[in-house]
């Protein structure tokens, strides 16, 4: 099942803007929907 349209929207908008506190992302995945979570709050990305 493919992720909605405005999933990939959100992630296109998400990637040129700079980085704060609540941000998401999927790391090292096999595919751009699969991967670990990864919320940004004070510095490094930690995994959740």
């Amino acid at each position: 099942m493919a992720p909605p349209r405005l999933f990939w929207v959100w992630l296109l908008v998400a990637g040129t803007q700079g980085v704060n506190d609540g941000d998401m992302r999927l790391a090292d995945g096999g595919a751009t929907n699969q991967g670990r979570v990864e919320i940004f709050y004070r510095g490094p990305w930690p995994d959740l």
